[in-house]
């Protein structure tokens, strides 16, 4: 039987392969024992050519874990080999019995992904000359994307949402929770948000209710620059998110490094665990981007656009010479101009202050 071997150009290859396989055109089954270090192969040199990022690196290993899990559970399917029959039936597993690491089934954008990558490394194996005549992604299933059904949490749901977290976490998830709403900063751009770069209208010893309380954060490290090497962008916040992050922040003495000492997928896996609690299910922290985003256009409708990009971070139009080369910067500015739009959801939520250690006159 043929089978995958290392690409010829690595050490490994010489050391413990042939450095050349010529595989039968119509080979119906070849050994696959070595596609585990063919994946990582296939990872670590487009992050070594520079291709892909550390980032991107991880994203790529989360999105083949699928695959992973059914290479290492189902050898009675494969025993470590690969045919049209057996990618087939590898997508029937994950599509059936295959769970996330919350249990879940898979989603099929979650599955789309897993192929993807996957025909990715068969295609750079076939042209690495790992297996000879044979290009795999002749035999893998083509799984296409489907289009999401895009949630838009509610006011009820937000209100059920707030109301799960408990114990010595609650300030922390409540308070990471208002900040994903009221500034609408992904995921990833929350867990690299910095204390010391974190602005409040009020000093953050200022607890009274009724104050003002709002504020602005320079976030460095976001979409497109997760070194946090370029300017980054400002986002603001209202007052009830800041009292909430003023109460937090003071909770754990934290004046400098980052603000909810969470990872991305810290904070992703703490929201989804609350919303299932809570039975609202479907909200994502996406979600409350997309909540932000949706009642800041309501509110304010076209006119308020322009803002509502800065805040989000999408791009404004690149030839637009004013606003390249003659518009100041400089953050506090750009705070003061999004600050005069900015609106969040949290303001139609009812909040019971006496269960927070603040000031109620």
């Amino acid at each position: 039987m043929a089978a995958i071997s290392y690409p010829h150009r690595t050490q490994k290859a010489a050391t413990e392969m042939p450095t050349s396989l010529t595989l039968p055109v119509r080979t119906e089954a070849i050994d696959a024992r070595l596609l585990p270090d063919i994946i990582e192969l296939y990872i670590s040199t487009k992050l070594a050519d520079g291709g892909i990022t550390e980032r991107t690196a991880h994203n790529y290993r989360n999105h083949l874990n699928p695959w992973s899990n059914f290479w290492t559970e189902c050898p009675h399917i494969h025993n470590y080999q690969l045919s049209p029959a057996i990618l087939r039936s590898a997508l029937d597993w994950m599509r059936s019995d295959y769970r996330t690491r919350l249990e879940r089934s898979p989603t099929p954008n979650g599955v789309a992904h897993c192929w993807t990558r996957l025909r990715q490394v068969f295609l750079w194996a076939f042209t690495s000359g790992c297996t000879g005549t044979v290009n795999l992604c002749d035999w893998a299933p083509i799984v296409s994307r489907v289009e999401p059904d895009v949630h838009f949490p509610d006011l009820a749901e937000m209100t059920k949402l707030f109301a799960q977290p408990a114990g010595e976490t609650r300030l922390r998830d409540i308070a990471a929770m208002a900040y994903m709403l009221s500034t609408g900063a992904r995921r990833f751009e929350v867990g690299q948000a910095r204390t010391e770069y974190t602005h409040f209208v009020t000093p953050v010893t200022t607890l009274i209710v009724g104050a003002d309380h709002s504020g602005w954060t320079h976030l460095y490290q976001v979409k497109g620059d997760a070194t946090g090497s370029g300017s980054g962008r400002v986002v603001c916040f209202d007052g009830i998110c800041g009292l909430l992050l003023k109460c937090y922040l003071r909770s754990v003495n934290r004046t400098a490094g980052v603000l909810f000492a969470m990872t991305d997928t810290g904070i992703g896996q703490m929201i989804e665990r609350h919303a299932v609690a809570a039975g609202v299910g479907e909200v994502s922290p996406h979600g409350l981007r997309r909540m932000l985003s949706d009642y800041w256009d309501e509110t304010h409708g076209m006119g308020g656009r322009h803002a509502l990009k800065k805040q989000l971070g999408h791009n404004l139009d690149g030839g637009d010479v004013t606003e390249r080369h003659y518009i100041s910067r400089n953050p506090k500015r750009v705070a003061r101009e999004i600050a005069k739009w900015h609106v969040s959801p949290l303001r139609e939520l009812k909040w019971d202050w006496n269960t927070f250690p603040v000031h109620v006159p």
